[in-house]
């Protein structure tokens, strides 16, 4: 397995991303007390796990990050049940993606780099809202 970003859980588990294609994992977790790796797949494609790439733990334990089953969206997961949830952006809307970063903002909603900008996700009402930046596209970036 390939750790990208980590996080501990409220009860101090480790849970990683992994961002390199494979058939068996999306996100893991290391339980501290024995060293078990638990890894949980979300089917991506061609029968491959969905990669992810940014985590994030917001105030009430829930675990964020990116995740691509075939458009860039982003995962919510209870460490608790275990349960994952994944959402993705409405037609017509940029996708998570890039080097993909995911934080919680301190004001309830989830963020997450995209291809144009950044979108900002409303967990209680479960909406993106999307923010292109002005200037994504440079003469020197790439197309």
């Amino acid at each position: 397995m390939a750790v990208h970003d980590a996080w501990l859980d409220l009860d101090g588990n480790i849970w990683f991303t992994c961002n390199v294609p494979n058939s068996y994992v999306t996100v893991a977790r290391i339980d501290t007390k024995t060293g078990a790796v638990k890894p949980i797949k979300i089917n991506g494609q061609n029968g491959l796990a969905a990669p992810t790439h940014g985590l994030t733990r917001d105030p009430n334990g829930i675990l964020w990050f990116n995740i691509n089953p075939g458009k860039g969206g982003l995962g919510r997961l209870d460490p608790k049940s275990e349960k994952v949830q994944v959402y993705i952006p409405p037609q017509g809307m940029a996708p998570t993606g890039g080097a993909t970063t995911v934080d919680f903002d301190g004001k309830g909603f989830i963020w997450s780099s995209s291809p144009a900008g950044a979108l900002r996700f409303d967990p209680k009402e479960e909406k993106f809202t999307e923010f292109k930046s002005v200037t994504y596209k440079t003469d020197t970036a790439p197309a």
